[in-house]
């Protein structure tokens, strides 16, 4: 069984998605900037928050509130990123959850929002993780989003969409 990250980012996130936020005691969640905002929705304390923090001051002030309360409780769990970078800030909280040991990807917040390079680049992330034999899905208020490769994929009966 591969270890499992959920990770939250800035797009769209809705009250109904919180009945797909399914986390166990073993499970890494990551906050990605203002994705804190939807970790907070759904009722959950994120093992880290990491990003460069552009779009956090534009959260409700109950959510900078609590990132700060948040970081001067566990200030080694913050990782600040520049804003001059390669990666986006899920990219490089992936790579880091990569890096200690999970490979199959929940991710949230990932499409709409106000930034179309974002969700572009989400989607590429999908194929990082694939590409280094993981799992990702994007769980979206509209859609689900996985990358197949080489594999047969099931979806339960009445499942409607496509492929």
């Amino acid at each position: 069984m591969m270890k499992k990250c959920l990770i939250f980012s800035a797009g769209d996130f809705s009250h109904a998605q919180k009945e797909q936020v399914e986390r166990t005691k073993d499970d890494l969640v990551i906050a990605c900037d203002a994705g804190f905002a939807h970790c907070i929705c759904a009722g959950i304390t994120p093992d880290y928050i990491i990003g460069d923090f552009d779009s956090m001051k534009e959260t409700a002030l109950v959510v900078q509130e609590a990132f700060r309360s948040f970081r001067n409780r566990h200030p080694d769990r913050v990782l600040s990123l520049s804003v001059r970078k390669d990666d986006t800030d899920t990219m490089f909280a992936v790579k880091f959850a990569m890096q200690k040991g999970y490979q199959e990807f929940r991710l949230f917040g990932m499409l709409g929002g106000r930034r179309f390079d974002h969700a572009l680049a989400n989607l590429q992330t999908l194929l990082l993780i694939r590409h280094h034999n993981g799992r990702g899905t994007i769980l979206d208020p509209s859609c689900t989003i996985q990358i197949a490769k080489n594999e047969t994929v099931c979806f339960p009966a009445g499942t409607k969409g496509y492929l």
